[in-house]
């Protein structure tokens, strides 16, 4: 289910506000930048534990809310029949055969914010001189199939001839290779990398990272 608003909290793309207060630092260096693909989904998210950078779109263009961060200010408390918007939502859910790694619920607004943020590092890297290197990661149940997240940053990081390691090929090559399974990568209690699946990656981003010494 989507919200109708166009308010957003910028959850995982945190990074590019990382980049822009530390970008002036590393002229002429390597830049790493990594992120899940199924971050690209919360930055719909407009709730979290603690207030967030919000972006707001006007057009084309976007403007950053909520600076600077008031970790003081407590959430507001509003009355919830949680009971109701639960079953409410589950019933939407069985009866639409809903599938969240499926969904393109605002996907619009979801790629162009991304265009935002990517074409604003790619932009300053070039200007100051910065080798870029992205680095993309799956939960495990991505690592099994593709999604339109996948095929879309993908092509638009070939598209801008963005030194790209995709993890989810290199586990896959590596499990072919050693005959593992994708279950050996992961940890069985929040689907994230293990200690093997960490050690694979951060091997192959060394092998990159020497190419451009």
């Amino acid at each position: 289910m989507c919200r109708s608003d166009q308010k957003w909290e910028q959850d995982h793309f945190q990074i590019f506000a990382s980049y822009n207060l530390t970008k002036e630092q590393h002229r002429d260096d390597f830049i790493i930048l990594g992120f899940l693909f199924e971050d690209l989904d919360r930055v719909l998210f407009d709730k979290r534990n603690f207030p967030k950078i919000k972006f707001t779109q006007s057009g084309n263009n976007f403007t950053i809310k909520n600076t600077p961060i008031d970790l003081n200010k407590m959430n507001e408390h509003k009355i919830q029949f949680y009971t109701y918007n639960f079953f409410k939502s589950l019933f939407f859910l069985i009866n639409n055969d809903y599938d969240y790694k499926k969904t393109k619920c605002k996907i619009d607004f979801k790629k162009a914010l991304f265009y935002f943020f990517m074409d604003e590092i790619i932009k300053n890297t070039k200007e100051l001189n910065q080798k870029l290197l992205i680095i993309t990661f799956n939960f495990k149940d991505d690592s099994l199939k593709h999604n339109w997240r996948y095929d879309f940053i993908k092509k638009y990081l070939s598209s801008m001839n963005i030194l790209h390691l995709d993890t989810k090929e290199v586990l896959n090559k590596h499990m072919t290779e050693n005959y593992l399974k994708t279950e050996d990568y992961y940890s069985l209690k929040d689907l994230h990398l293990n200690k093997r699946g960490n050690k694979v990656i951060v091997n192959e981003l060394n092998n990159i990272i020497e190419q451009y010494k």
